[in-house]
């Protein structure tokens, strides 16, 4: 089970990192793979805190939750057409960096 989260996870966020590609070069339809790769990604977060029982992951988990929202905002964000989509992705960027650094093995 824990091989098949952290394929899951692997591969929503290749999805996201796909959308923010095909949309930069001008399809579309990118902020739509940034949407599901986004929500996949927050619900295998969800998924994970939910299994745990270390307080310290949980606040860690909770964080990479908030920066699945904030993806999920960038999503919108293209879609709606604005230019400043790209401020909510460089703080998810700095959250999953911070996050990077803070969680165990």
């Amino acid at each position: 089970m824990n091989k098949t989260v952290s394929i899951l996870h692997s591969l929503s966020m290749g999805v996201a990192l796909m959308g923010v590609v095909s949309y930069i070069l001008g399809f579309e339809y990118g902020w739509l793979a940034l949407a599901v790769g986004a929500f996949v990604l927050f619900l295998v977060r969800l998924y994970v805190r939910a299994r745990t029982t270390d307080k310290n992951q949980m606040r860690l988990l909770s964080i990479m939750m908030f920066g699945a929202v904030l993806l999920l905002s960038a999503a919108y964000l293209m879609y709606s057409g604005r230019h400043y989509w790209v401020i909510p992705l460089m703080i998810d960027a700095l959250v999953e960096f911070y996050v990077s650094y803070r969680m165990r093995g």
